[in-house]
Parts: C-alpha cells; sequence; structure tokens
C-alpha cells in the first residue's frame, strides 16, 4: 500500500469525512509522507479553505491512524491490496464519474480493468432456468470474444455470468458491497476462488470486517456501470439492483442492452423489466446470433466511453 492510500485511509477513520470529501478537499499529493505532522497538515491545509472541513485534534488524527493501521493489518492478513484514486494502477474508467471511490480493495488483478474492455452482465437473483442459462452463455461468449465480464458475484444472473467466463477459462471479475474478508453470498465461495485462479479480480470499495448493508449495494451498482464499456441485463423485474445498474449506466455514457425474451417468457414476473427497458428504448434487444455478434463487435471496436457525449448519446452503435 502507498504513503498515500495510507494517508487517504486514515482521513476516512475521521469522523464526518467520506470519500467525496477526501476527493474534493484531501487528497494528499505525490510528495506524501504517512506520519501524524503530514496528516495534521493536510487536515490543517484543508480546514483553512473550508468550512466542509473541521479542525481535527492530534488525539483525533492519532485514533484515526490507529484505525488505518488496524485495516492494514487485516489487508496483509486476508492477502487484500489497496491502491488509492492517484495511484496509476486505479483504473482509469472510475477516475471519470463524478463520485469514484478513493481507495479500492482488491484480490487478483487489479489492470484487468486498464487492460480489455468489459461488459457487466447482471440480472435478478431468481432469474428463470432459461435466464440462468442465458446469463452463462453470454459469459462464456464474451470471454471468447476477449472481453472481461464484470457483475456482483450475487446469486442467480450475477452467478451465471461469472460462471461462464469460468467455464471458459477467461478473465471475470466480482465487484461486492462488503470487505473482502468475507465471500458473501457464501455459496459462491468456490466460484470466487475459480475467479481468482483465473487470473480475475474481486473488488470492494469496504475495508476487510466490514459487513454488507443494505446501501452499499447501490455504491456495487454504481462501480458495476462504470468500471464496464456496456452493461447487458439478462432478466430483471421492474424495480431492483439492475434498475440501479442502468440508471447509472446511462448517467456515464454507457450503451444498455437487454436479453429479448421469446414470447412465452413474455408473462414471467423477472422479464417485466427486460420488457420496459426495450419499449421505452433505454435498452437495445439482443436474442439472435447476428445481434450478439453486433454487440460484441460494438465493443471491441469501439472506444472506451467514461463519460456522456451531448453529440454522441449512443457511444456503442450496433450500426
Amino acid at each position: 500500500m502507498t504513503e498515500q492510500a495510507k494517508i487517504i485511509l486514515s482521513l476516512l477513520q475521521l469522523q464526518g469525512v467520506g470519500r467525496k470529501t477526501v476527493k474534493k478537499y484531501l487528497l494528499p499529493g505525490s510528495s506524501a509522507s504517512y506520519n501524524l505532522d503530514f496528516l495534521t497538515e493536510v487536515v490543517h491545509s484543508a480546514h483553512s479553505r473550508t468550512s466542509r472541513v473541521r479542525e481535527y485534534s492530534s488525539d483525533e488524527i492519532t485514533s484515526a491512524m490507529k484505525a488505518a493501521d488496524h485495516i492494514i493489518a487485516a489487508c496483509n492478513k486476508y492477502h487484500i491490496k489497496v491502491v488509492s484514486l492517484n495511484d496509476p494502477d486505479f483504473p482509469t474508467r472510475l477516475k471519470q464519474i463524478d463520485d469514484p471511490p478513493v481507495l479500492l480493495y482488491y484480490r487478483g488483478n487489479i489492470n484487468l480493468f486498464n487492460e480489455n474492455k468489459t461488459i457487466a452482465i447482471i440480472g435478478t437473483r431468481e432469474p428463470t432456468n432459461y435466464g440462468y442459462r442465458i446469463a452463462e452463455r453470454i459469459g462464456e461468449t464474451m470471454t471468447e470474444s476477449g472481453i472481461v465480464t464484470v457483475s456482483g458475484l450475487a446469486l442467480g444472473c450475477d452467478t451465471g455470468g461469472h460462471t461462464g467466463s469460468v467455464n471458459k477459462n477467461g478473465y471475470t471479475s466480482a465487484i461486492l458491497a462488503n470487505g473482502l474478508d468475507v465471500i458473501y453470498p457464501k455459496e459462491n465461495q468456490k466460484l470466487a476462488s475459480n475467479i481468482l485462479e483465473l487470473g480475475g479480480c474481486i473488488i470492494s470499495e469496504y475495508p476487510p470486517c466490514i459487513v454488507v448493508q443494505r446501501g452499499f449495494f447501490v455504491d456495487r451498482d454504481r462501480l458495476q456501470a462504470a468500471l464496464s464499456d456496456a452493461v447487458f441485463v439478462v432478466e430483471t423485474d421492474i424495480r431492483g439492483g439492475t434498475m440501479h445498474t442502468v440508471e447509472f449506466a446511462e448517467k456515464y455514457g454507457k450503451q444498455v442492452y437487454c436479453f429479448n425474451h421469446p414470447k412465452k417468457f413474455l408473462s414471467e414476473p423477472k422479464t417485466q423489466g427486460n420488457q420496459k427497458l426495450i419499449r421505452e428504448g433505454v435498452a437495445k434487444p439482443i436474442y439472435s446470433k447476428e445481434e450478439l455478434k453486433a454487440l460484441i463487435s460494438a465493443i471491441i471496436t469501439a472506444p472506451i466511453i467514461t463519460k456522456p457525449n451531448q453529440h454522441q448519446p449512443e457511444q456503442l452503435s450496433l450500426l
């Protein structure tokens, strides 16, 4: 862990300081040094510029450093690495969004995101059997095409997408909404091991020993959208976490694709979101092999899009 990362970690332990405050007022420079004097200087300088950062006492800063040291020890124990917003290995796509994490905790190959085209494969935790097979097949197809798959390791569609990539011995990345000392859900512990063994990556913006909370899933959804060049919805109801990821994808200018189910599945509750997204023009429908080939070609040939472009609303055109 770099000196910058240690300093950021300590700052995040101060009461009232979150990632947005750190990004805007407290990011240390390249000459950062992890010690009490430097942290005091960083906090004092920020306080002099904005009332958003109060003047913390030496005892408070010392306490924050001790808390950070405990997290660093836990990272070492569980073989978790940490990269900060200013580090070269930090995923470029995340640097372009308005609310990036200032620290990422990871296991595996973080450079996957700076070296490859990516697609998020997402959907309900309770897909139809047909939907699960589609998720798995999409994972396999993307891997065969050299595209890294991204998902959240949840049961259902996430599991199918990751499994498809693993079936083809390819790269896939799981983004968790809890500390990486625990794989959640526990049913996917073996899948997580397989992801890492094949050179993939498991990521979280939460330090070890932090358990999953409801609000964390929305934060995770924004990272899925930000880290992907496109988003593929396998199956979803009208409400749920999948729709959060779709909303973030729209915000970041990423093209959304939806599996277009055969007629016999159109009455299924878990396909209603797909139909809505396609009907409203939010997502491009995908069913045929030709449509899937066009999707893959669009991802491979398009530049990496990290911000919405007012003049090109569809950055990943199928044409």
